[in-house]
């Protein structure tokens, strides 16, 4: 952890080389107790906490959220270059401080039907995954308008984070593709003309609008027509159902399932508006679940891309990539659930900002770490993990009656277990919250093996400062 820390934090662009020395062990010690105050770590190091709320509280200029999280996305950008194609996913998400009145300068980010007002912090990310869904990083992020204070109207924020992936397209290699992959709300003209503007970074969006095509058709009409292409099972993810509350509208909520759905493709022309000048052509994907279970809604959607689809597998590769956007749903989650930010207590919304900036870096490497032992299982563990923590994972292997891990993959079995996975033969894959409770337990485990006298460490075999630290 500590490694990956001053690799993502490392180079921080704070006026003081200090500060960014003092950024990386606020990371690192935030990361030991994911969800929890960094005062309640185990080390009860006061000097280090008093300098992380020294740090949130500076008035130096440079320390912003932004260039705290600059070291992040440059190492980002790296990974995207080993990628042939990559996934640009943004998302908004609302981020609810109504229980700490005594913060200053937050935003109202809703109303509820007596006209009383939510504050909190309104969140648009990018976060950039492989095409199998492995998160590489946060490529953008926005809290506010640096300008006028709140963040611009939603059709703007989408707009000027596809145009930010077309920055970064600029430092990768032209035959690396960035697919800039979004949800409904994202779908509007101005988009669509910035793209076709371009030919470093594409766009897949789900439609939102029936717009009208030409000889008096409409765009839901036209994708629905034909024969269907091909015939596909689709994950559809679950979704809690949600009772009625004064700040949120009912849900009945969604069950997890395999669904049969069919595919159909068209290239369609989308008529300019009156802002616009110019039509846009674009290619559709429809997507229909077939024989939906008793009780639940069919799934249909409309995809929008700008990518060419001329085949029922490449319409089939589109619907792919789409279902890779619940990425970002699930980083959000982490964020919120996992790291708790809506609970952190500080006085003004720029000590939140600055934490937060931290805590994303953080969500994104809880994310990585529980996918990548199921991406790549024979990895070498030593690549992720120290030595203190692969001897601590090498005891508590005994106790479980398992094998001293080598792989990765053995080794986050192990993390998860901590977490408390019960790892039975009809078990799912472990969630992102089995990863986060595993890995503060981690961290626990290894301060107290730490704090043993040398002499201990050494009877013991945790010899994990100079050389190899797992016993045979």
């Amino acid at each position: 952890m500590d490694d990956w820390v001053e690799a993502e934090f490392g180079d921080a662009p704070l006026g003081d080389r200090r500060l960014s020395t003092r950024l990386v062990k606020s990371a690192s010690l935030l990361a030991d107790v994911i969800g929890k105050p960094i005062c309640s770590h185990i080390s009860h190091d006061r000097a280090a906490v008093k300098a992380h709320y020294r740090l949130l509280s500076s008035k130096q200029a440079d320390v912003t959220p932004e260039n705290m999280l600059a070291p992040h996305r440059k190492r980002t950008i790296e990974r995207i270059r080993s990628q042939k194609a990559v996934l640009c996913i943004q998302d908004t998400t609302k981020l609810n401080f109504s229980t700490r009145p005594a913060c200053e300068d937050l935003q109202v980010i809703g109303t509820n039907q007596t006209k009383a007002k939510s504050r909190g912090m309104p969140l648009h990310a990018t976060l950039v995954t492989t095409t199998d869904g492995l998160p590489l990083g946060i490529l953008r992020w926005s809290y506010r308008d640096p300008d006028t204070g709140p963040l611009k109207p939603r059709s703007q924020q989408w707009l000027d984070g596809f145009l930010d992936i077309c920055e970064a397209a600029e430092e990768v290699s032209k035959q690396c593709r960035l697919i800039c992959v979004m949800d409904r709300e994202a779908d509007n003209f101005p988009l669509f003309a910035a793209q076709q503007a371009q030919d470093r970074a594409d766009i897949l969006v789900r439609a939102r609008h029936d717009r009208k095509l030409a000889k008096n058709t409409k765009l839901f009409e036209t994708l629905r027509s034909g024969p269907a292409a091909a015939r596909v099972r689709i994950e559809i993810q679950r979704v809690t159902a949600r009772p009625k509350s004064s700040r949120k509208k009912v849900h009945r909520g969604r069950s997890h399932r395999i669904a049969q759905a069919e595919v159909r493709y068209h290239c369609v022309k989308l008529p300019a508006t009156q802002q616009q000048v110019g039509s846009v052509t674009m290619y559709g994907v429809h997507v229909q679940e077939i024989a939906p279970p008793k009780g639940e809604k069919a799934v249909e959607w409309y995809l929008l891309t700008s990518m060419a689809v001329h085949s029922a597998e490449e319409a089939v590769q589109i619907l792919t990539y789409y279902t890779r956007r619940w990425r970002v749903e699930d980083f959000f989650r982490v964020l919120k659930s996992g790291c708790k930010v809506e609970r952190m207590a500080m006085h003004s919304a720029a000590r939140l900002e600055r934490e937060l900036a931290m805590y994303c870096v953080i969500a994104c490497y809880v994310m990585m770490l529980t996918l990548l032992g199921r991406a790549v299982p024979g990895l070498d563990a030593k690549l992720i993990f120290s030595p203190m923590q692969l001897f601590a994972l090498s005891i508590y292997a005994k106790n479980v009656k398992l094998p001293v891990p080598r792989t990765l993959e053995a080794v986050l079995l192990l993390v998860e277990l901590m977490g408390g996975f019960q790892n039975l033969s009809r078990d799912k894959p472990p969630s992102f919250q089995i990863m986060w409770r595993g890995l503060e337990r981690l961290s626990i485990v290894c301060v107290a093996y730490e704090m043993l006298p040398a002499a201990y460490r050494e009877r013991l075999g945790c010899d994990y400062g100079h050389g190899s630290s797992i016993p045979s």
